[in-house]
């Protein structure tokens, strides 16, 4: 009976189990990581981790009986308790629902805060400059007449804030270059970042905001 339980199958299973109730219930891959890979699953309302890209093969033993109690504790219980609940935006609703609301100044934004919806939130210095970092924007900060910035927030059905921002260098010709722009959502009530849409331009792979 001893030797079953300590079989590394059986542990990971019951590591799997356990992750339920983690802080951050996560799935285990391997492989390079999508833009979109550190998101909340919008299904099971866990998040992924990767090992990294170099395959040994025996993944199997470890990965796939803790994957499958983690997602046998979802079926069976729900989403996890600590994750977030509320609605969550696809891509195509976050980027309809950004595209006509009121602007946020550049300096108010790189201050920590958004307009959404006619209020102020405060995000934070730090969680801003993450956002920039995260997407690439690294012209935002440069209060210039040849950088167009913008940022763009509202609120998803009462309980996520969906922030929008974007930046790109005007050419004498007219034209414009280095654009980079993307969309990330928060949970409203804990300004707990959830989900990160790169809309355009060279994110990082893997988002600090999404990691730390």
């Amino acid at each position: 009976m001893i030797p079953l339980l300590l079989n590394p199958m059986s542990l990971s299973f019951g590591f799997g189990l356990h992750e339920w109730f983690n802080e951050k219930p996560q799935f285990h891959y391997k492989g390079l990581p999508g833009d979109e890979f550190y998101n909340l699953d919008p299904d099971t309302r866990c998040y992924r981790e990767t090992g990294g890209c170099k395959v040994y093969g025996d993944e199997w033993i470890t990965y796939s009986p803790h994957n499958a109690a983690l997602s046998l504790m979802v079926s069976v219980f729900g989403p996890p308790k600590h994750t977030y609940h509320g609605p969550y935006p696809s891509k195509t609703e976050a980027i309809k629902l950004t595209e006509t609301n009121s602007l946020t100044s550049p300096d108010v934004f790189l201050d920590g805060k958004v307009q959404a919806n006619g209020k102020e939130i405060v995000i934070g210095q730090d969680k801003a400059r993450k956002i920039i970092g995260d997407f690439g924007i690294y012209l935002f900060e440069l209060d210039s007449n040849d950088v167009v910035r913008n940022v763009r927030a509202a609120i998803f059905r009462e309980h996520c804030l969906v922030i929008r921002v974007s930046s790109k260098e005007r050419m004498p010709a007219g034209s414009f270059e280095n654009e980079s722009e993307g969309i990330v959502l928060f949970d409203l009530d804990s300004l707990h970042p959830i989900a990160r849409y790169v809309l355009s331009g060279y994110a990082q792979r893997i988002p600090r905001l999404l990691n730390d």
